[in-house]
């Protein structure tokens, strides 16, 4: 599948919106956890030598598509939902591939999947769908996401 030209970010409000709610969130649950640990899920989508990622509103780099988990998801589930929003794809099938914790920026466990998707990306306000070489993704992958990077070797 080839890679999509560099669009710019997301005009408008949202982006900006996302950006302030990832700063505020962050800020706020890194030092009160209130409802612990939360469950996360990711999508590893590899098409010929591309990765499906998300280049964050944020600001914090490139992250595999996927997110927090509701406390009456599955993980997949999750992984599911979240893929769709952020990149535009339906995923088709997934496998669970490893499950690892993270306690900076945020304690979360997440739950990673090897995964298939189809549909045409679109940008959400979190942020543009990519699709990336794994060079790109190794130097530019989100703090959180690293433990797969290294996994893809």
């Amino acid at each position: 599948m080839p890679n999509r030209p560099a669009n710019p970010p997301p005009a408008g409000w949202a982006p900006r919106l996302f950006w302030l709610c990832s700063k505020v969130f962050v800020a706020v649950y890194g030092r009160l956890p209130i409802f612990g640990t939360l469950r996360t899920a990711a999508a590893v989508i590899h098409q010929e030598d591309r990765y499906l990622m998300v280049d964050r509103s944020d600001g914090r780099g490139l992250g595999f598509p996927g997110g927090i988990a509701m406390p009456w998801e599955s993980d997949r589930r999750a992984l599911e939902r979240e893929t769709d929003e952020e990149t535009g794809m339906r995923v088709t099938a997934a496998e669970f591939w490893f499950r690892y914790r993270v306690r900076w920026p945020i304690p979360c466990w997440i739950a990673v999947y090897r995964a298939t998707a189809e549909g045409q990306t679109r940008d959400s306000w979190e942020g543009r769908a990519v699709w990336v070489e794994a060079g790109e993704m190794r130097r530019r992958v989100f703090d959180s996401h690293e433990m797969i990077a290294r996994r893809l070797g």
